[in-house]
């Protein structure tokens, strides 16, 4: 029974929920926030080059990986370059905000994806799982 709650893939989406509902309820620099994503974005790292390096993935995942590599040299260049863009309520947005959101946005999709492919994350894991996102939404 410890054996599937200790799993990964459950550790890394309580990790989420955590992340999320620790910053819905405070403000985003706190040092737990920035603890959580950093161990969730190191974590995503490590399954998303397990997942591009694995020879037979669909054309989704290929299309995705171009699409990574796309956004993060765009991120790359706009944080060499020191480039701020305005947002819509007249301030500045710094630069390694877009690689942080691309990587936040993006990586997820690969960690899911390969826990998918290991028959782990199933119909029954996603019932599961729902009442803890429907939680953090309301």
């Amino acid at each position: 029974m410890l054996k599937v709650i200790f799993r990964p893939i459950n550790i890394y989406t309580l990790m989420w929920c955590a992340y999320y509902y620790k910053l819905a309820n405070t403000s985003e620099g706190t040092w737990l926030t920035q603890l959580l994503l950093g161990v969730i974005l190191v974590f995503s790292l490590v399954i998303t080059v397990r997942v591009i390096f694995d020879g037979n993935n669909p054309i989704y995942i290929r299309g995705l990986n171009v699409l990574l590599i796309l956004f993060c040299l765009y991120g790359m260049i706009r944080i060499v370059g020191n480039s701020y863009l305005p947002n819509e309520y007249g301030g500045l947005v710094p630069p390694e905000s877009f690689l942080k959101s691309i990587l936040v946005s993006i990586l997820p999709i690969y960690v899911y994806y390969y826990y998918s492919l290991r028959g782990i994350i199933t119909h029954t894991w996603i019932s599961r799982w729902s009442f803890a996102f429907l939680a953090i939404v309301i």
